[in-house]
């Protein structure tokens, strides 16, 4: 018995010389589960006071600027970036680039991790440390 059957770990499909790859039928249902696709315009801190006086009208300036890539993530997890665009009445997303590292420790999903990206480990920064 190979040792992966043992210990229950599943073996996967290695990606053909083509990068195509045959789907085992056991997986082929994985395909349609729904994924939360997230397109985020900007952050911005605010102390709660000013929360709590928010109103219809009010603005909140984000930290992104006009034409940057905004990060694409799926299900919380950073996966690429891209330009905000408009088809008919509708916003799009044209991807620009899509990110393949591996999420670590020490990054917020793939790729690499910006300061404020992760809410319980802030930025020396943003903490007010020298």
């Amino acid at each position: 018995m190979p040792p992966n059957e043992t210990l229950g770990i599943p073996e996967f499909q290695l990606l053909t010389p083509s990068g195509s790859r045959t789907a085992a039928p056991r997986w082929e249902r994985i395909h349609d589960l729904p994924m939360d696709l997230t397109i985020e315009l900007g952050t911005s801190r605010i102390p709660l006071s000013d929360l709590a006086h928010l109103d219809a009208g009010h603005t909140i300036v984000l930290d992104q600027l006009v034409g940057e890539p905004v990060n694409c993530r799926l299900n919380g997890v950073l996966v690429a970036r891209g330009e905000i665009g408009v088809q008919g009445d509708q916003y799009t997303v044209q991807i620009q680039e899509v990110l393949t590292n591996a999420p670590t420790d020490e990054t917020s999903g793939w790729g690499e991790r910006t300061a404020g990206d992760d809410p319980l480990h802030p930025s020396a920064e943003s903490e007010g440390s020298p």
